[in-house]
């Protein structure tokens, strides 16, 4: 999957095209720009960090406050 920074670039190029290209493709590549633009929306959702997750959502193999027998945590002596 591509990043949403080439995504955009991408629906940027489509713009262009639609203002260079004949005037009966214009509904065409508008189209097809806002289509990438939806896909870099997409993806960047899908790439949010777990901080930022909603509602605690995310990873929560990070938390700390796990026993100190949690499956990876090393042990230590007290």
């Amino acid at each position: 999957m591509g990043s949403v920074k080439e995504y955009r670039v991408i629906a940027q190029d489509c713009l262009r095209m639609a203002v260079i290209k004949d005037e009966r493709d214009r509904p065409l590549w508008v189209t097809m720009a806002q289509s990438w633009i939806q896909l870099a929306e997409h993806v960047a959702k899908l790439h949010v960090e777990p901080e930022d997750a909603v509602d605690g959502e995310g990873d929560d193999h990070c938390s700390s406050d796990r026993g100190d027998d949690s499956p990876g945590r090393p042990q230590t002596a007290n």
